[in-house]
């Protein structure tokens, strides 16, 4: 494959409708993108990262059949006219390649139904990668540059891409060939938003920041909804799956598929198990945070947790809900949308690709914007169009009694609080150059209202 000129990587746009679960509203922002995309010159290869659409954002989330999602599809490309138009515009240009990655709020694209909806609107048929494996630009020399997602090195949203593709051979299936990140969207992130907690999925990460923080301020909703969702979490079978899970989380960490040899795969777990190990279970913990099995033993205190009981959580016992608060804030901090440099887990899992011969790997997924050297191979995450909320780390320092109020307030209706407290949007995307094929360069870029903001340059 003789590389383009120009390579432009966006990725986590989800595309929904005009409901309460809506994270994305940068039509105009993202259509004036993509005209720009269009009026560059040369050999421009165009690449939409995965979770472009976000299907979990219409009801029912979690039915994977052709009609259901041609239905949705439709909808999606109703309430986005200029988006569409534009990728259209770029599409139909010389020279211009439209390259469309499968992520994991998007599954439904697997259906070819719902592909043909997507290329009748944009008049053209893009190259469409519905599985796990990268695209691999290769270069002179040997070095290669490796394109996407990265939700293969994610067990809460790694994705049998396999079984998918027997599931649409069947006309569908039933919902158990959606991810447990799938499942937490539907069954707690999605009531908790149409409850009016609107903040939910935009504190990132969402497990370790988001529900945590759901925890401390509203027990008696997240627990209801964890109860309903994964039984394990509330009953007696989760002391004994605790240990094991301790084992295979502390055990060699997952990355993307090919290139090293991997580990013995792990015994199969139940999604509850994964559940469990993601949210009891926190290798590393700094000093005063909350423990192991601290939060389980919080699960199951005698006192039952039903709608519309009082919420035991804020009174004495262990002081669950000032470490949840404190660990969610303290997370959140150090996965700082506004630091290019700052931590990000798939970065770490993408190891294997420098020692194959890839001198840059770009990735999406986490929604952080990120631009990482390792070891002389270079690691770009595009970050997400999609709205974005941070904490400001001061509130870990302060009382909690004295916050609680007010954060019940304000991330009930962000627009109520302080202006560091409300949703925000960084326009993040990915910019590689090849000129001829041999020399690279590549940028993590912001996208403006005027001036393309440059975050950082490789190499």
């Amino acid at each position: 494959m003789h590389p383009p000129d120009r390579i432009f990587v966006i990725s986590d746009i989800h595309l929904g409708v005009d409901n309460a679960l809506t994270i994305f509203h940068a039509d105009t922002a993202l259509a004036r993108f993509l005209a720009m995309c269009t009026g560059t010159a040369g050999r421009v290869e165009l690449v939409l990262l995965g979770d472009v659409f976000d299907y979990l954002q219409l009801a029912p989330s979690l039915a994977f059949d052709p009609a259901t999602a041609v239905r949705k599809t439709d909808e999606i490309l109703v309430a986005h006219p200029q988006v569409f138009d534009a990728l259209a515009a770029f599409i139909r240009e010389p020279g211009k390649t439209l390259v469309w990655f499968i992520g994991n709020h998007d599954l439904e694209l697997a259906f070819p139904e719902v592909r043909a909806r997507i290329e009748a609107r944009l008049g053209r048929t893009p190259t469409w990668h519905l599985g796990h494996e990268a695209r691999v630009h290769e270069l002179t020399g040997n070095a290669k540059i490796h394109l996407v997602h990265g939700n293969d090195a994610d067990p809460f949203n790694r994705v049998d891409y396999i079984r998918l593709a027997e599931a649409v051979a069947h006309g569908g299936a039933a919902d158990d060939i959606y991810p447990i990140g799938s499942r937490m969207v539907n069954q707690v992130l999605n009531p908790l938003k149409a409850a009016g907690h609107i903040y939910i999925d935009l504190l990132k990460p969402e497990e370790e920041v988001a529900v945590k923080l759901a925890l401390a301020l509203w027990p008696d909703d997240v627990i209801r909804l964890f109860a309903r969702a994964f039984p394990i979490i509330v009953t007696g079978k989760a002391r004994n799956t605790l240990d094991s899970l301790k084992a295979m989380l502390s055990g060699p960490r997952k990355t993307f598929r090919g290139g090293a040899p991997q580990p013995p795969p792990a015994p199969p777990r139940t999604d509850e198990e994964h559940a469990l190990g993601r949210l009891f279970f926190q290798p590393g913990a700094p000093e005063g945070a909350l423990a192991s099995g601290e939060l389980l033993d919080w699960f199951e205190r005698p006192t039952p947790w039903r709608p519309g009981a009082p919420a035991q959580a804020f009174r004495g016992g262990h002081g669950v809900p000032l470490k949840l608060l404190k660990d969610a804030i303290l997370r959140n901090t150090v996965n700082d949308a506004f630091d290019p440099q700052g931590a990000d887990d798939l970065c770490d899992k993408s190891e294997y690709v420098s020692r194959q011969g890839a001198i840059l790997v770009v990735a999406g997924h986490t929604h952080l914007a990120r631009a990482r050297e390792r070891e002389g191979s270079y690691y770009i995450n595009t970050g997400t169009w999609a709205d974005l909320m941070r904490i400001p780390p001061n509130l870990a320092r302060t009382d909690f009694k004295l916050v609680a109020q007010n954060l019940l307030e304000h991330l009930r209706d962000p627009s109520t609080g302080p202006s560091w407290l409300r949703p925000f949007r960084r326009l993040t995307y990915a910019d590689i150059a090849l000129p001829g094929g041999t020399d690279w360069s590549a940028r993590l870029c912001r996208w403006p209202e005027s001036e393309v903001d440059v975050l950082a340059v490789c190499p």
